[in-house]
């Protein structure tokens, strides 16, 4: 399986990842609930919530077609999101830090670094500032990456200069 990743640009693939993130329905999932709603008002209405100024930047790692047999086994969901399986947010939390958040890998794509690339994606949108994050889990997959647990062993800091 190969994979791409990219930044998050438009209204329709933040819609995407609410879909990938099962946080929103699509808007063939809306018509088939509503069934006199037209397809523009579908999209109005599911688009309008997201609309709001959202200060986070996201990423997504994208494959172009099923190439995975279990991502074809389930080609609605995959057709719903245009191949998204994985997605990363980053919040600018002060001058210098920005907050890491929401990493999610389709769990049947799971292991082929595809959480790996999106953190390098964060890291580099992120230099020269401090990417922080709070996990309880998957220490290994960030301190690979630079990140350092702290005392209170739920938040991992990576320094960058």
């Amino acid at each position: 399986m190969t994979f791409r990743t990219e930044r998050v640009t438009t209204i329709e693939r933040v819609l995407d990842v609410h879909i990938f993130r099962r946080w929103s329905i699509s808007v063939d999932q809306y018509m088939s609930k509503n069934p006199i709603a037209s397809r523009k008002e579908a999209w109005e209405t599911l688009t309008e919530r997201l609309r709001v100024d959202d200060p986070s930047v996201q990423f997504v790692a994208v494959i172009d077609d099923a190439d995975d047999e279990d991502v074809r086994n389930d080609d609605t969901r995959f057709a719903e999101t245009h191949g998204i399986v994985g997605a990363v947010d980053v919040t600018s939390t002060s001058d210098t830090n920005v907050y890491l958040k929401n990493l999610m890998v389709d769990d049947r794509v799971r292991r082929r670094g595809i959480a790996s690339a999106l953190i390098r994606d964060v890291i580099e949108y992120a230099s020269p500032k401090t990417v922080v994050l709070t996990t309880e889990d998957q220490h290994s997959l960030y301190a690979f990456h630079g990140f350092q647990l702290q005392e209170d062993g739920m938040t991992m800091v990576l320094e960058q200069q």
